[in-house]
């Protein structure tokens, strides 16, 4: 049944790396939204200490921004180990099977 899904290992070495790539690009988007989600908490952080420095409380708004953008972050955190997670399993998924290509391609070969 191997033989019909795959060519080859080489074929589901493809098949397998076409998976990783697309796990990476969602890691590579994380972690761009990562940054934008810092860049925007450490912005509100700032309005927050002019706000104290200047003798003023801190506005509720800004007090949720925070709290608000620190989940976020947490959250892009968690779904990049969870990606991260995925392609390992992933390359444990096609082990088995480019290992049991490997030897019907050399079973054949003799």
């Amino acid at each position: 049944s191997l033989r019909r899904l795959y060519a080859g290992p080489e074929d589901a070495e493809r098949a397998r790396e076409r998976q990783v790539d697309a796990l990476e690009l969602k890691i590579g988007y994380a972690r761009n939204t990562l940054v934008q989600l810092e860049n925007k908490r450490d912005e509100e952080i700032s309005n927050a200490a002019r706000a104290e420095r200047a003798g003023r409380d801190v506005p509720d708004g800004t007090r949720e921004a925070i709290e608000r953008y620190h989940r976020q972050i947490a959250d892009t955190r968690e779904e990049i180990a969870a990606h991260h997670k995925d392609i390992e399993a992933v390359r444990a998924q096609y082990e088995p099977i480019i290992e049991r290509l490997r030897q019907l391609e050399q079973q054949g070969a003799r």
